[in-house]
């Protein structure tokens, strides 16, 4: 069965949801008007789930797991750094 590789996955998308939500409040100033402990705290969720769900996959490719399903928190890691590279170089602008 791929149950630690389906659980990544899932992991996954919460964590997607979650920095959306962050990046969104950050980019519209919708952050500036709310507590720092809200966008605080919605940003370390969805780190933390992020973690959660990259444990889920290494446990999932050592148990040799078949399925694609495993590669998802690896994927959401690499666009993450790909859009932060990308907003930091237009604000350097």
């Amino acid at each position: 069965m791929n149950v630690y590789g389906k659980w990544s996955f899932v992991l996954t998308l919460v964590s997607a949801v979650f920095l959306t939500v962050f990046a969104v409040f950050l980019f519209t100033g919708y952050a500036i008007s709310l507590p720092s402990r809200v966008t605080n705290a919605i940003g370390s969720i969805a780190l933390l789930v992020l973690f959660v769900s990259v444990g889920f996959s290494l446990a999932s490719i050592g148990k040799g797991e078949p399925g694609k399903w495993k590669f998802a928190p690896w994927t959401l890691i690499a666009a993450s750094t790909i859009i932060l590279i990308v907003m930091l170089n237009i604000v350097w602008l």
